[in-house]
């Protein structure tokens, strides 16, 4: 997610589930998102069944979220799997919401925001144990906080931000050691992308723009957002991009990967060769 989507603007969320934390104590579900939820439950089941038969936290995993927020609703069985699938009495769960830190004005309402994050984690019947990464950390504490976590959720926000930050020596070395060791990565819209070779956003104008990520997931070229919409461009980024196969996400999209292959997605038909690959 970067600051100028057309169809989702994230900074514009976040200031509307704050607003709306002011008036509400539950968990929050908006009733467009319980419908979502609803309409496209048996499509998760792949990757539900998948997670009952592995034993994810001990392999390297991967978990890729097309850009809706978690806290509408829209992934809660696929959360609640997720949770129930780590071999631990408490869970330690790491938010990492550094997509947004670029937006001076969403900083003063992060903290405000992630305690509906945590809120919504903690209400899924497995024990958490919820931290963030607060803009005030030190790169020394972000990287305890990632050493410490069993699951590490790349939140959304300005994709090209989150590679630049995430890209930091020390803080990337942490977050990869803590990958091949067994931590869960969820990465959502552009926190999935930043973990890509060579991701792909349109969230900086009407042209897809090509970047370098952290490359824990080479095979693949994820299209975040994605509507028919965007079709137009799909053609031109199977010819640019090198990436194997490109995986189209819409917003209450999910996939999995696991060893760096991609074993489960709700989407049927939805991964396509590139230029490279045309098998």
């Amino acid at each position: 997610m970067g600051n100028q989507i057309g169809e989702y603007n994230y900074y514009q969320s976040i200031a509307f589930w704050v607003k709306m934390n002011k008036t509400m104590n539950n968990i929050l579900q908006t009733k467009s998102a319980k419908k979502m939820y609803l309409d496209r439950q048996s499509e998760f089941n792949d990757i539900i069944e998948l997670l009952r038969v592995y034993r994810i936290d001990t392999k390297r995993t991967i978990i890729a979220l097309g850009g809706a927020e978690s806290i509408t609703g829209i992934y809660n069985s696929l959360d609640r799997s997720v949770l129930g699938s780590v071999a631990s009495d408490k869970i330690k769960m790491l938010y990492v919401p550094i997509g947004v830190f670029g937006n001076a004005d969403i900083v003063k309402t992060v903290d405000e925001y992630v305690t509906i994050v945590k809120r919504y984690y903690q209400g899924l019947g497995s024990e958490v144990d919820f931290k963030y990464v607060s803009p005030h950390d030190s790169e020394d504490e972000i990287i305890s906080k990632i050493k410490e976590a069993g699951i590490v959720y790349l939140a959304g926000g300005d994709t090209k931000y989150l590679i630049e930050k995430l890209s930091a020596p020390k803080i990337e070395e942490a977050l990869k050691e803590s990958y091949e060791k067994g931590t869960i990565l969820i990465g959502n819209s552009a926190g999935i992308l930043c973990l890509l070779q060579n991701p792909v956003s349109f969230s900086y104008g009407d042209e897809p723009e090509y970047m370098k990520g952290l490359g824990l997931l080479k095979k693949y070229c994820i299209l975040v957002h994605y509507s028919p919409e965007k079709d137009a461009h799909i053609k031109k980024i199977q010819k640019q991009v090198k990436d194997d196969q490109i995986v189209l996400l819409p917003e209450s999209g999910a996939a999995i990967f696991i060893n760096e292959e991609l074993v489960a997605s709700t989407e049927k038909n939805s991964v396509l060769p590139t230029a490279g690959n045309t098998r």
